[in-house]
C-alpha cells in the first residue's frame, strides 16, 4: 500500500513539473488563473452596481477608485482595497474587448517575469460572459 502511495506522489509530482515546463517561471505562471478568477468575479459584481465594465483606459483601477473619465458608472462600490499583482509584482493588465448586450468579453494579461508586453513570457487570457 505505500508503494502504491509513493507512485501516486511521484505521479502528481511528475505532473506538476511538466505542467509547469521544469522552471520555476512556469510555477510562477500558474498562480495567474486564481488571479484572473477573482479578477473576473470582482468584475461581475462592479457589473452589477456599474451596469458595464470600465473601460480599458479606466482599467482594474475601477475598482479600487471611482473612475474619473467617462463612461461613468451608474453606481460605485469600491469592491478591492488595492489590485493583485502577477506573480513577479507587476500589474495585470486589462483590456475590454466587448460590451455587447448579452455577451461581455475582457483580456486579463500579465507581462510575465521580464515585465515587458509582447515577449515570450507573457500570460493572457480572454474571459467572455
Amino acid at each position: 500500500m505505500r508503494i502504491v502511495g509513493a507512485f501516486v506522489l511521484m505521479g502528481a509530482l511528475a505532473l506538476v513539473w511538466f505542467m509547469t515546463l521544469g522552471r520555476p517561471e512556469g510555477a510562477k505562471l500558474a498562480y495567474a488563473p486564481p488571479d484572473s478568477a477573482v479578477i473576473s468575479n470582482t468584475l461581475k459584481a462592479y457589473v452589477i452596481n456599474a451596469g458595464r465594465l470600465p473601460s480599458t483606459e479606466q482599467g482594474l483601477m475601477a475598482l479600487v477608485e471611482e473612475p474619473k473619465t467617462g463612461p461613468k458608472p451608474r453606481r460605485w462600490t469600491q469592491l478591492m482595497k488595492r489590485l493583485p499583482t502577477d506573480p513577479w509584482g507587476n500589474p495585470y493588465r486589462y483590456r475590454l474587448l466587448s460590451e455587447e448586450r448579452g455577451k461581455r468579453s475582457f483580456e486579463l494579461s500579465s507581462a510575465g517575469k521580464d515585465g515587458i508586453l509582447q515577449t515570450e513570457d507573457d500570460w493572457a487570457k480572454e474571459i467572455d460572459w
